[in-house]
């Protein structure tokens, strides 16, 4: 992945992440209220189960981010090999390298 790129991906993940942390700081606002018999109208436990489904595909899209951002191809499910942290950092520091003729 070139500089631009990875800079693209490392910019889009805390959007991604913002994305997530809505959904979640939503939902524990709901169950906070149901925990102090606050809860307003149409909300439960349940709605509040069912609001959380919303995050999946949020957590599904930053993994992804991520993935790329460290160079780490996404293949089915997490059951993909994942590269070690010194394999990682001698593909940043390659590419860095490889981009600019120096690592700085």
């Amino acid at each position: 992945m070139n500089r631009a790129s990875r800079q693209f991906h490392t910019l889009r993940i805390p959007d991604a992440s913002r994305s997530v942390n809505e959904v979640l700081a939503r939902t524990g606002a709901v169950v906070e209220r149901i925990d102090r018999d606050l809860a307003g109208e149409g909300e439960s436990a349940a709605a509040a189960l069912l609001s959380l489904k919303d995050a999946a595909p949020r957590l599904t899209a930053m993994r992804r981010l991520m993935r790329a951002d460290l160079g780490v191809g996404d293949q089915a499910g997490d059951t993909a090999r994942v590269a070690s942290v010194p394999q990682l950092a001698r593909r940043r520091r390659d590419s860095a390298v490889g981009e600019s003729g120096s690592a700085w």
